[in-house]
């Protein structure tokens, strides 16, 4: 099983009140309307690396990850912030869940994130985060 099916199978198993979509950037405002919400987003990989190890290799790769709700366009301040604070609270679940899954190593103790506030062409709010994602097993 691949890194993103790995991510996509937490995602639809552990967080099933939520949809779930694995695109670029184009195709993910494309899909947006479809979406159920509140959704989980991983983007094409922003990175990778090869290790290369007593004649094995092992993939590793920088997904950016986000969690995001429909908000109005022009949403207040207030409106964005409960948006903004219950998908982070999700994104922190589902860190959570990717360390206990025990199909990848384990994760830092400090994951930063970005908050994201009316973007797209549905307009959405929510966080991203950056992981660094390596199987266990191989080299």
């Amino acid at each position: 099983m691949s890194i993103e099916e790995s991510v996509k199978k937490i995602a639809e198993e552990k967080f099933s009140e939520c949809g779930y979509v694995f695109a670029n950037w184009y195709e993910a405002d494309e899909r947006l309307n479809r979406m159920a919400c509140p959704f989980i987003m991983t983007l094409v990989p922003v990175s990778g690396s090869i290790l290369r190890k007593n004649g094995r290799k092992k993939n590793g790769e920088t997904l950016m990850i986000g969690f995001f709700d429909k908000v109005p366009k022009g949403a207040s301040g207030e409106d964005n912030e409960k948006v903004y604070n219950r998908m982070r609270e999700l994104a922190e679940d589902f860190i959570d869940e990717v360390d206990k899954s025990g199909v990848f190593e384990p994760l830092p103790e400090e994951i930063a994130y970005q908050p994201w506030v009316e973007k797209f062409t549905d307009i959405v709010t929510g966080v991203v985060i950056t992981l660094n994602l390596r199987m266990i097993g191989g080299c």
